[in-house]
This record gives structure tokens, C-alpha cells and sequence, in this order.
């Protein structure tokens, strides 16, 4: 409008005043606009609403008004993703800021906003300007913003452990191993891989739940909640001694057969068990050990069990203090002398391995320290002295401590008068009478290792085997190492081929080391190796079994002529024949005279000679061929 009147009006106007006349002319905004400035005449680029001029001549005056724009505002919330659209398509906000979140409408627009979760997420819920869950509609009187809020879609992941063994099962996306029954909240469609690892001595046997099968790892998707359970069983263990045998099955029982003079057997009597005319097995139930046994050592006439608490019970003779109690009586022959009424060997800690000789024991620590007790008369304990340990309360165990053996070991085994230990970067170190070069170390036969006159096995060093070492296996003279490599080293005493060398020489002694024969020539496939008193077998991939050494008493299995094996050059060679023993074998255990092997099906065979009850089958004569020797009945 204008003063003097004359103009008032919303779009083009005109007026006219005489020469010389001032002029006031002022822009008044509508509603939902505002002025913006003056875009032609004498006041051309003004903000103020006003405008006054002087009429000299013809003049043309403009202004520009603005509508009055709110702004609509969209805010993703909650820690799941997704988008909000408005209705004109004007705003569509995504995750991470992504595309437009707010503009400006007029007042009184009248707005509607759509929530879409994307994959792995949902909508919950509005906020701000809007409430509830349906379609949000907002009428701009003022600037408004409008929350969604989206959370992730997650499932819970149960895992648990069943079965009497023990082990752990690792997850991706899960920070730490379960090694119970454990919980953790996943994303929708996560794909889990599982992976169960049995514990020392124990076996994977399967899942079940969201997983099936016996294979080591599975995967799940999350797209529900899933439960998965990993079952742990005991492995069963078959240890020989010279003329008795004990087992254990799946569920950490043990059972025990053959000679029983002194209780080694642990029934609480003295009667041989697995001869003719003599109870079996499975007749004697177990051994009550007072817990479950997940390892087993057996020596001359004295047994010990690794319970799965990592305690020792030993039993059986005990005049050399090989026991471990403090004594020099013997256990297991009387009901009130049975392994579980004895309790553990005290020890400096908790036991993972153990190992038996003739008339000594030794355990593995977790700590790595090596333990052991009985007779020393050769040094076969290793404390550089010929002290005996363990026939009284003054020498047991725990009073003793470790052996210095040079460094933490993780495998113990223990020949008739000697001990060996795999330290924990793979060399072997070996203590005790070096007879028929039973330690391998290349020296002189009277020299003894751990026996205070010649040195502990720390100061010995390491046993020149020629490679790095991934077990061994010993018996009462001879002791054989497995590389890294695949390949097999024995040193001992090599009477009848035992050592596999094609010779009865012995190996270890006068300058004749392990390193210096090179591997036995058994081909590749390889997977475990035992020693007996007067054999040693080898598993191969696929559960074959082959067996050399002394095959007069038919121990070697293959049947007559019942010939030495090994003991002449070529009998040892990648195609030496597997022996029959009526199936796939899972482990193998030579005795003393005689062999025993337990096949996949679980079915336990024993062969060669069968005095005392050893082959544990009701025969006393000699069986020479695996597969025609009775099963033995044990479980």
C-alpha cells in the first residue's frame, strides 16, 4: 500500500501523482509468506519493508514475497538399519546418514512417512511427531521431526557339552571357547562355524541339535534361535604289559586281565583272569578305581590309572616303593587294598600323563615337570642319585619334586630301566641303565644317565635322534620315536628285528646313535607306533597293522611259519603285509609274548602266547594268526 493512498494491492497496480509528490509505499506479507526485498525501482535491493521515493518521472516499483517453509525432520534410531520415505518422495533417509533426512513444506502441509527395515533388522516403533507402529501422518503447523526406530533381529545360540569326556568347542563370532553350556545373542542370518576340540585323552563322537554328523565342524545359520550340543567320550585305551592287560571303554571304566599275583589286576584278589578255567573279563567288571580313567601305565607286576581329575592310583606289587604311597606294600590284591580305598599318589600337582617301568613310575605334570618313584638302582628315576622314592613318607612324590630334565615335556615313556621324556620343543631326552644302548645316545653300555655318577638328564642333552620327535613309544629294552616328518627311529636292544633294521644289532650305544640309522624303512601312512617286550607294531592310515620282531610264540600274528621278522634286510620295506586281524584296528597294545588290538567296531583281539590269562580269550596255548583268536570279552 501506499501513502498517499492510491496503491493497494497483491499483483500489478498503477497510480499517478503529481511532479514532485513523496511517495511512502510498504509491502505487507500474506499469510504463510514473508517479504523478501524490493527487486526493481529506486529502492532495488532492500530488505525493509518500506520504500520511499520523491516523483520525478515514471517509475516502476517490484517486490518479492517468500512463502513461509517448515522444515520436516526424519532421525533413525535403535541399532538396527532401515529407511523412511515421506508420501512425495521427497525425503527417503537410510542408514548412515544415506540420502535426504529433512525439507522445508509449507504450513499446514499435511505429510505421511513410511518405515521399511531392511534384512536382518525390523521397525519397532515412531517417535516425535508420530507414535505408534502404523503409517505415520504429521500436519505442519510447525517444524516437526519424526523418530524411527529400528533394532536388529538377532537369535540365541545354545551350546552345550554332553558325554562323559571333556573338550571345547570354539564359534565364530563367540569370543571365548564353551567348555559347558553357553549363550550368546547373534544377528539374523549370521553363519556360525562351530569347532569341537576334544581335550588330551578324550574323543569327539558327534552332534547334535542344529548340527548332525561325527566331522569336527559344522555351521548353522542364524535364522532362528538354534541349539547345538557337542558329545565328548573317554578314548579307549588297550595297554600290555609282560602278562597282563587293561582296557578302558568310552565311558572311563577299566577292566583288567591276565596274571594277578600280586593285585595288579585291582579286584581285591590274586586270581588270574582270561585262562582256561579262569573268570573273563567281562565277568569281573570293572576295576574300582574310585573314578573315572581316562590313561593307563603297566609295569612288571604294578598297574597305575590317570583318573580324570588328573589323579594317580597305582596298585599291584610295591617292595620298590613303584606304589608311590610311602610304602613297600603291595595293593589290590584284598578287598580292603582295591585302587579305590588306596586314594591318589601325592604328587606336586595335577597329573596328565603317566608312564610305568619294571618296578618305577613317572608322571607327567600339566606344569611339564616330570615326577618319579620306585626303584633307582640304574638312575631310572633321573635325580642324579640311585635313591629309591616312594617306600616311605619321607620320599614321597610331592616331598622329591621334579626331575631336572632340562624343560617342560609333554610326553613320558618308560622302558624296563630307563625313561624318556619328549621336552615341549621336540627333542628327547632319556635316563636310566644304558644296556644294549637303551638311551640312544651313542655311549658306552656301562654308562648310566641320571644316576649321580654320570649326570641328570638336563646335563645328558638331547637324545641324538635325528629330527624333531612327535611321540614315542618304549617297552622293557627298546624305544622307538616318530618324527614330525613321518618317519620312524628305534634304539635299543635289536634282537630278532624288533628295531626294524634288518638286523638283531642293537642301536644307541658305542657310537651307534638313532640319527645315524635313519628311519625304518616302513613307507609313508604312518600313524602310531608301539613297542612290546620282544615286538613292535605299527598303524598305518586306514587301520592296517603290521608287526616285527620276535614271531616264534606267534605275537607277530601273521601266522607260521612264525619267522623273526626284521632281523634280515628287505623283511622291513613300505610293502610288508598288513596282519589280518578280522578289521579296520584303532589302536594296538604288544604284550609280553603276545600282541592285542583293538579294532573300530570296538571288538578287542589278543594273539601269541597265551599264558596267565593274557590273551584274556580262555586259551593258553599259542594263537599265531590275529583273525582266528577269539575276541576277548571285555565290555
Amino acid at each position: 500500500m501506499s501513502a498517499p493512498p492510491g496503491i493497494d494491492c497483491g499483483g500489478d497496480c498503477t497510480q499517478s501523482w503529481t511532479h514532485g509528490t513523496s511517495v511512502l509505499l510498504t509491502a505487507t506479507s500474506g499469510g504463510g509468506s514473508s517479504f523478501g526485498l524490493w527487486t526493481q525501482g529506486p529502492c532495488v535491493g532492500s530488505a525493509e519493508p518500506t520504500c520511499e521515493f520523491e516523483v520525478t518521472s515514471p517509475v516502476e516499483v517490484a517486490a518479492s514475497f517468500d512463502r513461509n517453509l517448515l522444515t520436516a525432520a526424519v532421525v533413525l534410531a535403535g541399532d538396527g538399519d532401515g529407511t523412511v520415505t515421506s508420501g512425495d518422495g521427497a525425503i527417503a533417509c537410510g542408514p548412515g546418514t544415506a540420502g535426504t533426512c529433512s525439507h522445508g513444506y509449507a504450513v499446514g502441509t499435511t505429510l505421511s512417512f513410511q518405515a521399511s527395515a531392511r534384512p536382518g533388522s525390523r521397525f519397532v516403533q515412531w517417535g516425535g511427531a508420530c507414535s505408534g507402529t502404523t503409517t505415520c501422518t504429521v500436519v505442519l503447523n510447525n517444524s516437526a521431526s519424526v523418530t524411527a526406530v529400528f533394532e536388529r533381529i538377532t537369535h540365541e545360540l545354545t551350546i552345550s557339552l554332553s558325554g562323559p569326556g571333556r573338550g571345547r568347542v570354539a564359534a565364530t563370532g563367540v569370543a571365548s571357547d564353551c567348555r559347558s553350556t553357553c549363550m550368546q545373542v547373534l544377528p539374523e542370518g549370521t553363519m556360525v562355524t562351530l569347532t569341537a576340540t576334544p581335550d588330551e585323552h578324550y574323543r569327539f563322537t558327534g552332534w547334535s541339535g542344529a548340527c548332525g554328523g561325527h566331522v569336527s565342524t559344522c555351521q548353522v545359520t542364524m535364522d532362528q534361535a538354534r541349539t547345538v550340543d557337542a558329545r565328548f567320550e573317554f578314548t579307549p585305551k588297550l595297554v600290555a604289559g609282560f602278562w597282563h592287560v587293561c582296557a578302558t571303554n568310552d565311558s572311563g571304566s577299566l577292566r583288567c586281565w591276565g596274571q594277578n599275583d600280586f593285585g595288579q589286576l585291582g579286584y581285591g584278589n590274586t586270581m588270574h583272569v582270561g585262562g582256561p578255567s579262569q573268570p573273563t573279563p567281562i565277568s569281573m567288571g570293572d576295576v574300582p578305581v574310585g573314578g573315572l580313567v581316562k590313561d593307563i601305565a603297566i609295569g612288571g607286576f604294578h598297574t597305575c590309572a590317570l583318573l580324570q581329575d588328573g589323579g594317580v592310583r597305582c596298585w599291584g606289587q610295591g617292595d620298590s616303593g613303584q606304589l608311590g604311597y610311602g610304602s613297600v606294600a603291595s595293593r589290590g590284591g584284598a578287598p580292603s587294598t582295591v585302587p579305590a580305598m588306596g586314594g591318589n599318589v601325592s604328587l606336586s600337582g595335577v597329573a596328565r600323563g603317566v608312564a610305568a617301568g619294571f618296578a618305577h613310575t613317572c608322571v607327567l605334570l600339566e606344569s611339564g615337570d616330570v615326577q618319579c618313584w620306585g626303584t633307582n638302582a640304574r638312575g631310572q628315576l633321573g635325580y642324579g642319585d640311585i635313591a629309591s622314592v616312594g617306600q616311605d613318607t619321607a620320599t614321597l612324590p610331592s616331598v622329591v619334586g621334579a626331575v631336572p630334565v632340562g624343560g617342560p615335556a609333554r610326553q613320558i615313556v618308560s622302558g624296563g630301566l630307563f625313561t624318556c621324556a619328549v621336552l615341549t620343543t621336540d627333542v628327547v631326552r632319556c635316563w636310566g641303565t644304558n644296556q644294549n644302548g637303551y638311551l640312544g645316545y651313542g655311549i658306552a653300555d656301562d654308562a648310566v644317565v641320571g644316576a649321580g655318577r654320570n649326570n641328570t638328564p638336563a646335563a645328558a642333552g638331547d637324545v641324538p635322534v635325528g629330527g624333531l620327535v612327535d611321540h614315542l613309544t618304549a617297552t622293557g629294552g627298546h624305544t622307538c620315536a616318530v618324527l614330525q616328518t613321518g618317519g620312524v627311529r628305534c634304539w635299543g636292544l635289536g634282537l630278532d628285528g624288533r628295531l626294524g633294521y634288518g638286523s638283531g644289532n642293537d642301536v644307541g650305544h658305542s657310537g651307534l646313535t638313532p640319527a645315524m640309522m635313519g628311519d625304518v624303512n616302513l613307507g609313508a601312512g604312518l600313524v602310531a607306533i608301539a613297542a612290546g617286550q620282544t615286538q613292535t607294531c605299527g598303524l598305518f592310515n586306514g587301520g592296517v597293522l603290521k608287526c616285527w620282531g620276535d614271531g616264534v610264540r606267534g605275537a607277530l600274528g601273521y601266522g607260521p611259519p612264525n619267522d623273526d621278522i626284521g632281523d634280515a634286510p628287505g623283511e622291513i620295506s613300505p610293502t610288508l603285509a598288513g596282519v589280518e586281524v578280522g578289521g579296520s584296528v584303532a589302536s594296538v597294545a604288544p604284550g609280553g609274548f603276545f600282541t592285542c588290538a583293538r579294532l573300530t567296531t570296538g571288538v578287542i583281539r589278543c594273539w601269541g602266547e597265551g599264558g596267565l590269562g593274557g590273551l584274556g580269550n580262555g586259551l593258553q596255548s599259542w594263537t599265531d594268526v590275529a583273525a582266528g583268536s577269539p575276541a576277548v570279552p571285555v565290555f
